[in-house]
């Protein structure tokens, strides 16, 4: 074994500690000296690093927003000192949600975390820019759930600005059925990717965002369709008759209406794109993406991704609208069939056309016990075309 995958096997084995858990960690912090930090007004000035600086390897863990992670100071120093004591070195922090913004926003509402007390005074973004990021060295990049909008089953609470589920009902992803939410245990509402004016908003948040704070990438997430049953709104079959010449009402699998779909989400990440090289040309742009079913046999238009979710991700790679991507290729490692599809689709992603973006293996750490995930590290540490690994994620490590 090289020593580096023995480094990362170590690692996958040592990931025991609760991360979202108050009484975990603060034994782990009690068993060794604290973190030596200075007053506020005296903290060093060092000198920021470049924003879109490339880590040899990333090693980087999703930290989500619904539960413990980032909402105080104090548990901003826990995240950034298990990512230290685990030799990681990026954080994909959660700033968008559902929505919402977990960071001081004029475009869109506050989030909150059910049963945890936040202060609309602490800014978590900052906080991390300025101790994860200039202090320690840690890569920082800005997790914005896109296309997804709304979970619960209650309305948004009142709020300035007012929530978009409330503001714009007319942005909703429509499926052919006339509902805009789907159902099911991840029951939510969508925003629809072939309107101008939803993908002009994702622009407007993302570009803000990468304007006031010094992250090194927008991570885009959910940056497609829920699956091919959506898409059947009167504003988007229109455009899609007006652009395609047509006047019938396209079946699910019609492959000119999944082609026109596919591209609606492209243009997203495309306006997306131009919007931060207008705000901060220096941050780069990446997306957790998905790997569904089988690893394609042939073209990567027959995957799954591409067929249901009009997510044709190394399209976008070798156009150059994003710097890196985040293939969440989350699989069991002691179920042989999905230790099979693991070491399949590894292979079709390392052969991938991806142009100059660089290639993050997403890890389901909660789906692995530490041997299976160690193993999964060094399958990846192995891929020669590979630039490292993200584990999710914070809060559930592994299983």
């Amino acid at each position: 074994m090289k020593p580096a995958a023995l480094c990362l096997l170590i690692l996958a084995l040592g990931l025991t500690a609760c991360a979202g858990g108050d009484h975990a960690t603060d034994r782990q912090r009690s068993a060794r000296p604290p973190r030596p930090r200075p007053e506020t007004p005296a903290r060093p000035a060092a000198e920021p690093r470049p924003v879109g600086i490339r880590h040899a390897t990333t090693r980087a863990v999703w930290v989500d927003a619904w539960g413990s992670g980032f909402e105080s100071e104090a548990s901003c120093d826990r995240l950034i000192d298990w990512c230290l004591e685990r030799g990681l070195n990026t954080i994909i922090v959660q700033m968008r949600r559902t929505g919402d913004a977990f960071y001081p926003s004029a475009i869109e509402p506050r989030g909150r975390i059910a049963g945890l007390a936040t202060s609309d005074d602490f800014d978590p973004l900052d906080y991390l820019v300025r101790e994860a990021r200039d202090r320690h060295g840690l890569r920082l990049e800005a997790w914005l759930v896109a296309n997804r909008l709304w979970q619960s089953d209650a309305s948004p609470a009142a709020s300035e600005p007012t929530h978009l589920l409330q503001a714009h009902p007319d942005w909703l992803l429509i499926d052919r059925e006339g509902k805009s939410r789907s159902s099911g245990p991840e029951a939510a509402s969508y925003l629809d990717p072939a309107l101008p004016e939803v993908r002009a908003h994702l622009a407007r948040v993302a570009a803000d965002l990468a304007r006031r704070y010094r992250v090194d990438a927008i991570h885009l997430d959910y940056i497609r369709y829920p699956d091919r049953d959506w898409g059947y709104g009167k504003a988007s079959l229109e455009r899609f008759r007006r652009d395609r010449g047509r006047v019938d009402f396209p079946a699910v699998g019609d492959p000119d209406f999944i082609a026109w779909r596919t591209h609606q989400v492209e243009l997203t990440v495309a306006e997306i794109r131009a919007a931060l090289r207008l705000a901060s040309p220096a941050c780069e742009l990446g997306a957790a993406v998905v790997v569904w079913g089988d690893a394609p046999a042939g073209d990567f238009s027959s995957s799954a991704g591409c067929r249901s979710a009009f997510q044709d991700w190394p399209a976008w790679c070798r156009k150059g609208l994003l710097d890196l991507v985040y293939p969440m290729h989350y699989r069991r490692q002691d179920e042989p069939g999905q230790a099979a599809a693991f070491r399949d689709w590894l292979a079709v992603l390392a052969s991938l056309d991806r142009g100059r973006a660089r290639l993050v293996i997403g890890l389901g750490g909660y789906l692995n016990e530490p041997a299976g995930l160690g193993a999964q590290i060094e399958a990846v540490d192995r891929l020669r075309d590979a630039d490292g690994y993200a584990l999710f994620s914070y809060r559930h490590p592994r299983r």
